[in-house]
């Protein structure tokens, strides 16, 4: 678990700009993605605005176009209820049962 709180402490930090400590994260949800049958542990972080969110994303992504790599996360998005979640279209198979999670509780 300590090495799983560490990759996505590091993976928050390079695909999004948000520095968090792996003490900060704790394990939230397990889900099977069915194409793959891989497992997905989703981690929550401390609550950050989105407004800084946003505003690191980008910087990250010029820093990044810059070296001359294509960023892995070409956009995000701020649900804000599980109605809209429902009409978000085609992404991952776990996403739906994440955000319907996320909102019931």
């Amino acid at each position: 678990m300590a090495s799983l709180r560490r990759h996505a402490a590091r993976e928050l930090a390079e695909e999004l700009g948000i520095p968090a400590s792996d003490e900060e994260l704790r394990l939230w949800g397990l889900t099977r993605v069915t194409q793959f049958g891989s497992l997905g542990f989703h981690f929550l972080a401390p609550p950050v605005p989105s407004a800084l969110v946003r505003r690191r994303r980008a910087e990250l992504a010029v820093s990044v176009t810059e070296r001359g790599v294509v960023p892995v996360l070409d956009e995000i998005a701020f649900v804000p209820s599980g109605e809209r979640a429902a009409r978000l279209g085609p992404g991952t198979d776990y996403l739906h049962q994440v955000l319907g999670r996320y909102f019931s509780t």
